[in-house]
């Protein structure tokens, strides 16, 4: 969903390549989450099943200069998905699937589960646990993204300002993969949706504090609560809508975590919830 809000942010696709084929009668809260964010992003929404439809051969065809000179083989690029041809992201029972198509038709159809929804425990909260996804892997490819959209005025290429970034932070980003226990994406009753970090229990909040503070290169400040600590990253538009990215380091299931959202109240949201949750 981030890499949807990125991509129109900066480009944006010709009409009828990008829809929202389908919706169920039922809809869990990712699956309005996922439309929502489609439909908000201009996507034609014909009717029935949480099915997300992107063809990319479309889009280059009617504006190659969104891909080269643009940013968008780097932001797809960022998630593997640099010579996609069409992309479907859907909900099948409680695996959330992305399938592609590469440019090379030879390879045939890939198709990955990346989340898989966890048992309900409270439902306040639904919870979908990443799958060989780590704080490491979402760092860079944030980064990518940001770099390949980022006209700071530089001499330097988008590619080299970011492999000066990941080299500098390679041994953290290895550090943080080693000791993260547990990488979910968390929607709320209330529609607060974030993702959670949960660490070894020996990390301490103070090291994950630090540790956001060198991922996010620019100044910033902590704020101190009786729930925890968050930071706000800064202001980012997409399309009218005004967003700025949090983090909240605290307590999550007895152990260190964070939970990051595009808004506070997101963020603080889903921390709050999870938190009841583990109370109950």
């Amino acid at each position: 969903m981030l890499l949807l809000r990125v991509v129109w942010a900066h480009a944006e696709p010709p009409a009828g390549s990008f829809r929202v084929t389908e919706l169920p009668d039922k809809a869990t809260d990712l699956e309005r989450v996922l439309v929502d964010v489609a439909v908000g992003l201009g996507a034609e929404r014909l009717a029935e099943e949480a099915l997300i439809e992107l063809e990319l051969n479309a889009w280059r065809s009617e504006s190659p200069d969104d891909f080269v000179p643009g940013p968008m083989n780097d932001i797809l690029g960022s998630v593997g998905l640099a010579d996609a041809r069409t992309i479907h992201v859907f909900i099948q029972g409680d695996d959330l699937t992305i399938n592609w198509e590469r440019r090379m038709q030879a390879e045939g159809l890939q198709t990955l589960v990346f989340a898989k929804r966890k048992e309900v425990l409270n439902t306040s909260l639904e919870e979908w646990e990443f799958l060989g996804i780590g704080p490491g892997l979402i760092a860079r490819a944030l980064a990518r993204m940001w770099f390949a959209t980022d006209h700071s005025g530089t001499a330097l290429s988008s590619w080299t300002r970011f492999d000066r970034y990941a080299r500098g932070r390679s041994s953290l980003f290895a550090s943080l993969d080693r000791a993260c226990d547990y990488v979910s994406f968390a929607v709320t009753e209330e529609g607060a949706v974030g993702v959670v970090f949960e660490f070894d229990s020996a990390v301490s909040l103070l090291s994950l504090m630090r540790a956001i503070d060198r991922i996010v290169p620019t100044e910033g400040a902590w704020t101190e609560t009786a729930m925890g600590s968050y930071r706000v990253f800064g202001e980012i538009a997409v399309r009218g809508y005004a967003y700025e990215p949090v983090a909240v380091v605290g307590q999550v299931r007895k152990k260190p975590a964070v939970v990051l959202g595009l808004k506070l109240e997101h963020a603080v949201g889903v921390y709050g919830t999870i938190s009841e949750t583990e109370d109950g």
